[in-house]
Parts: structure tokens; C-alpha cells; sequence
């Protein structure tokens, strides 16, 4: 397929900007680094001191981890006018309870990814915890079995179901009909979703596929002929890079666009997505530790992109939307519930 284009959204103080950059690491959307927590309360826990000590568990080294790392300091150093007023420790090596004597001295703990969250949560520390990187599902999980969970912050790399809804209505605003096949990851979902679409006018046809029966094609077929528009959400039961090929090419027999969740998705077939690379989710975090009040409960991407594949686009003769109503769509999404 024709490489998509890209357009980022950067929902801050100021005035929503745009600007087309390249694909990030492929290796970022890989089905594994899929979801996060949900909901805020309005608990909080202070960074406290006039400086902060900032102790930054990584997962591993290099790839999205280190993205996010880059530009975590980055912007840190750009927000702070006194530049040794935080101080970023990068807690490497493999030796866990070095680790952990690391993690416990800071005054807030940046964890990057599921492993690392796990780390935080097993350890001592008395300082707020701010997860990233990290599927919603798992970070309720995890956040669950650990006490207290009012010092937990889940950074979520997923979007909100309403941001999904209001691009497809951007782009298709005569359709009614969504379909949508949930998973093993997905399938707690389906409340939720449907709650979703309602808000959004639209009905939500969803299918239900048995991870043990190994092919999601039929549970697809089920709601194609009910659909005018595909929503895949990040379930790597459903689609990974096996099923992938087969469920695009099914929908666009049926003539049915399909809208999801990474930019690999939209350049195997799918119509457009949305998705936050780990350098925006580093930035984000970078401004809630700056903040010295870290959130309660979880937190979705402020910043993030929208891509579309204009060979789908004419294909199926539909018309993408102008710069203006992408810049209207775009500048109201951005903190969205």
C-alpha cells in the first residue's frame, strides 16, 4: 500500500499545531505494548522538595524505551528554567535489588514499561509511581493486586473509545453502523464500547472470537454485512501479524474501511488510525512530574497522531478530510475523557 501520511496533534496552552513527520519504530506497535488504566480520582501525591530526584526504571534498553527516556529529559530540561532544579537518574543493570535501592531514594519513580511497572510496584519506595508505556488492562492488573493504589499513576499509551469514534465521524459523518471484534484482551470491553458509541449516535455491531479456535475471520464475517466501518482495537489475539493480511483483505472485498489503532495497521490496509508514539508519551510524562502532583488512577495520551492511507482512500472513494477539519477535529480531542 501507498505510505500514509502523518499528522500530530500537540494539545497544550497554546494553539493546536500540526506538522508531517515520518513512521516511528514499527517495533513500537508491536501487539504486545497495547494498553492501560482508566479513569482519575481526585486524589494526589506531591513530589515534594524544592528539587526533585527523578529515578527513571526502564524495561530494557534501547527501542521505545529509550524514545520515551530521550524525551522525558528533553522536555524537563526545556520546562525548567534552573536546570539542575530535577535530577534524572537512569536506573540500569540487571541486578534487581540494586535496582530497587535505586528506585527507593527518589522522590517520584518513572517506571517504562509492563516489567518496570511490576519493579516499581514490588518495591519499598514511598514515592509516587507514574507508569508508561504499558497496556490499560495490564496496568489495572497490576495496579489492583499492589496497596496502597492512590500513589499509582498509569500513563496510558491507548486512546480513548471517543477519540476513535470522532475521527471516524471526521472522516465517514453519514455512517450509523460500527462493527468491532473483541478478543481475549477486548472482550471486558464491550460495555464500555458500546457506551461509546452511543454518545456518538452510532450503533455498535461487535462479535465475540474464541482465541482457541485460532482464525478471527469468521467472528468478522458475522458483522461485516451489518457494518459500514470497521473499528480494530488493539487485541493481539485478533490481529497480529498472522490474521492481519486476511481480515484486511476480507474488508476490503466487503468494501468496508477499517479504522485502528497504529501506524503499521494503516499501512497493512486499514483506512486511518490513531496512536501516540513513545517520545509523546515521554513528553506527557515529563509535564506531570513537573507538575509535583501526580495524579491518582490513570491518565490518556494528550498528545498523539491520526494517519490515513490515501491508496484506501481512493480504492474505496472516500473523500479524507481537508486540513481545516482535521485541525477542528484535531484541537478538541486532546485531554479527552
Amino acid at each position: 500500500m501507498e505510505e500514509a501520511h502523518s499528522i500530530m496533534c500537540q494539545t497544550c496552552s497554546k494553539p493546536t499545531t500540526f506538522r508531517l513527520q515520518s513512521s516511528w519504530r514499527r517495533s513500537v506497535v508491536t501487539f504486545g505494548l497495547l494498553l492501560c488504566f482508566a479513569g482519575s480520582s481526585a486524589t494526589h501525591a506531591s513530589v515534594t522538595g524544592s528539587q526533585a530526584q527523578i529515578a527513571v526504571l526502564q524495561s530494557a534498553e534501547g527501542g521505545p524505551y529509550d524514545e520515551f527516556t530521550r524525551e522525558f529529559r528533553q522536555t524537563l530540561r526545556k520546562l525548567t528554567a534552573d536546570s539542575t532544579g530535577n535530577t534524572v537518574i537512569l536506573v540500569a543493570g540487571t541486578d534487581e535489588s540494586a535496582r530497587l535501592n535505586a528506585l527507593e531514594s527518589g522522590d517520584l519513580l518513572v517506571a517504562v514499561g509492563t516489567r518496570a511497572c511490576e519493579t516499581a510496584l514490588n518495591s519499598s519506595t514511598h514515592a509516587p509511581i507514574l507508569c508508561a508505556l504499558i497496556p490499560r488492562v495490564t496496568a489495572e492488573q497490576m495496579t489492583a493486586a499492589h496497596h496502597p493504589p492512590h500513589k499509582v499513576t498509569a500513563l496510558y499509551l491507548d486512546q480513548p473509545f471517543s477519540r476513535y469514534f470522532g475521527l471516524i465521524r471526521l472522516v465517514m459523518p453519514q455512517i450509523k453502523r460500527v462493527g468491532a471484534v473483541l478478543g481475549p484482551v477486548t472482550a471486558n470491553e464491550s460495555v464500555a464500547l458500546t457506551a461509546a458509541a452511543d454518545r456518538a449516535h452510532l450503533a455498535m455491531q461487535l462479535s465475540l472470537f474464541d482465541a482457541d479456535s485460532e482464525n478471527p475471520l469468521p467472528a468478522l464475517e458475522q458483522i461485516l454485512r451489518n457494518s459500514e466501518v470497521i473499528l480494530a482495537l488493539p487485541d493481539p489475539a485478533v490481529y497480529n501479524r498472522y490474521t492481519l493480511p486476511p481480515l484486511l483483505l476480507t474488508t476490503f472485498r466487503y468494501r468496508v474501511p477499517v479504522f485502528g489503532f497504529s501506524p503499521a495497521l494503516v499501512n497493512a490496509g486499514a483506512l486511518g488510525g490513531i496512536f501516540s508514539t513513545p517520545a509523546q508519551i515521554g513528553r506527557q510524562a515529563a509535564e506531570i512530574a513537573l507538575t509535583r502532583q501526580i495524579p491518582s488512577g490513570g491518565i490518556y495520551p494528550r498528545y498523539f497522531e491520526v494517519r490515513f492511507n490515501p491508496a484506501v482512500a481512493d480504492a474505496l472513494d472516500i473523500s479524507l478530510p481537508d486540513h481545516k477539519r482535521l485541525d477542528a477535529f484535531l484541537s478538541t480531542q486532546g485531554g479527552a475523557p
